[in-house]
């Protein structure tokens, strides 16, 4: 009835498969930054960074910019001063 409707949907069901991957290169940033979280900051914070589940949990936190300043990056700057590096290269 609506043709820009149809057009609109039309386009939004074709770019589904290409969702896939950007959502596919996410997972493997969250998961690389999240091994290096862990292997790095295991040590401040087991709660956030014991293992590469919940650090991917603490980065998805970093991402949307949850109160992650207080939370997650004072924490792990008191402990190794140059972790800002870490988070600016994750945010970037």
């Amino acid at each position: 009835m609506i043709p820009e409707l149809q057009m609109l949907l039309s386009a939004l069901v074709k770019s589904v498969p290409r969702m896939g991957y950007v959502v596919l290169l996410m997972f493997i940033i969250f998961y690389i930054y999240a091994a290096i979280g862990s292997f790095l900051f295991h040590n401040v914070d087991e709660g956030l960074w014991g293992n590469i589940s919940l650090a991917m949990l603490t980065l998805f936190q970093v991402a949307t910019f949850e109160s992650w300043a207080t939370a997650v990056l004072y924490p792990a700057m008191e402990v190794y001063p140059y972790a800002w590096i870490y988070f600016l290269t994750f945010i970037f």
